[in-house]
């Protein structure tokens, strides 16, 4: 089955308003796309998504020598991108503050749309999606998926201290955490305990006997994820570490097994374009990240990143869920 015809008058459905979702809208319409449409359940931006939050970290960093294995191209190939609208794109420039870094619905087979919960059926020549974490609750990913939760919490600071940490480099902790400098509306300072991450485990209700990771929304965060936060502020920041925290929630994201985005047309559904999988790495893609998915849509991903991104169930059969994938901490939770 082959995906249908595809032209700026094509209607384009985007299932997701997360990051992903809201740049392949803008990449769209950028292109002369006139009929786009972009659902969510949560009111944008969503409650649960990871790129939801007062500040962001974006990294890049050149590939050097000839053994660089094909995943660590294709990620630096998005991270390129991303940092050139980051600093040039005039909607995104302005957010971008280079401050450095410390270290310490089916029918016939395919596709036709969507059905919200308001029982009311959008229909498209194309969709695409992309709701993150919640992607695999709509579509059986073969495991390619597992949602993973980490925590943030927040600490009020004075006018006169948010200017006084203005421009203070991301201070990234390998084993404990990392903070940024506070944000200039509210004065929040944020700070994350480095965390391998927690899934909430159910039953698998398309595979009998297994299970699988589902994404909830909740603004609080477990004792423990607290104990640690404080703990690398005790290490840092002493003067801040009994401080109350004035927000804290977990953030949701969904994993590949290698980390790898996860960017192709569905192999039984032409009519869809998958744009999930951000690994942990999804948000700081936001200026260029649709352009790629654009790019899937319109049959022409540049090789090096397609070969990468491409749907690949072979590498989740047998699939260790809590794996902690290289990520620093003892254990998924």
């Amino acid at each position: 089955m082959t995906p249908p015809s595809l032209n700026e008058s094509s209607s384009i459905l985007i299932v997701g308003a997360g990051t992903w979702g809201c740049s392949t809208a803008l990449h769209l319409v950028r292109r002369g796309y006139k009929n786009v449409t972009v659902l969510d359940p949560y009111p944008v931006p969503s409650s649960i998504a990871a790129g939801n939050d007062v500040n962001k970290i974006m990294e890049h960093k050149e590939l050097k020598g000839p053994n660089t294995d094909a995943r660590s191209i294709a990620f630096a190939t998005c991270t390129r991108s991303a940092l050139g609208g980051w600093t040039n794109d005039p909607i995104f420039k302005p957010y971008f503050h280079g401050t450095g870094l410390i270290l310490s619905v089916y029918e016939a087979g395919d596709v036709i749309g969507a059905r919200t919960a308001d029982d009311v059926v959008h229909r498209a020549d194309h969709t695409i999606l992309a709701a993150g974490a919640g992607s695999d609750r709509l579509l059986d990913f073969k495991k390619q998926l597992r949602p993973t939760a980490w925590t943030l919490s927040h600490i009020q600071m004075t006018a006169e201290e948010s200017q006084l940490y203005r421009n203070l480099p991301v201070l990234f902790n390998v084993a404990k955490g990392f903070f940024m400098e506070p944000d200039e509306d509210e004065h929040h300072l944020k700070i994350c305990d480095e965390h391998p991450g927690y899934c909430k485990f159910i039953q698998d209700p398309n595979n009998a006997g297994e299970m699988k990771s589902s994404p909830f929304a909740k603004e609080q965060i477990p004792l423990e994820a607290e104990a640690r936060a404080r703990e690398f502020l005790r290490d840092t920041m002493p003067h801040l570490a009994e401080r109350p925290f004035v927000f804290a929630r977990i953030c949701w994201d969904a994993d590949t097994p290698d980390r790898a985005f996860l960017i192709d047309r569905h192999p039984d559904h032409p009519s869809l374009i998958v744009a999930v999988g951000g690994s942990g790495n999804g948000a700081m893609q936001m200026p260029t990240i649709g352009g790629f998915i654009v790019d899937a849509l319109e049959g022409k991903l540049q090789k090096e990143l397609k070969d990468v991104v491409r749907w690949r169930p072979e590498l989740a059969v047998n699939r260790d869920w809590k794996s902690t994938q290289n990520r620093f901490g003892d254990q998924i939770n």
